[in-house]
């Protein structure tokens, strides 16, 4: 992302996943309000858009936002032998 960040810094907004989950709410305004488009409830109930959806993660989308899927790795940890553990934390 760095190299991306050097050239398009101005263009991409850097959305927390943790904070997504915890206050769906505020991060969704903001990210509107960063694209600069009308804020409409239907933002925050994604799972309920009719669209169809074509798409690896059509499951996904169908479903309600939730807490604590980015820990479910955390399940494994014992059996990646540390191969995360010169990753910067964020």
């Amino acid at each position: 992302m760095k190299v991306w960040e050097t050239q398009y810094s101005s263009q991409i907004y850097n959305l927390n996943y943790e904070k997504l989950t915890t206050d769906q709410s505020k991060e969704t305004r903001k990210l509107i309000r960063y694209l600069n488009l009308e804020w409409d409830n239907a933002c925050l109930s994604p799972h309920k858009n009719a669209r169809s959806v074509r798409t690896a993660s059509q499951q996904q989308v169908r479903q309600k936002m939730y807490k604590g899927s980015s820990e479910a790795w955390r399940k494994y940890e014992l059996f990646i032998g540390g191969a995360f553990d010169s990753l910067p934390s964020s």
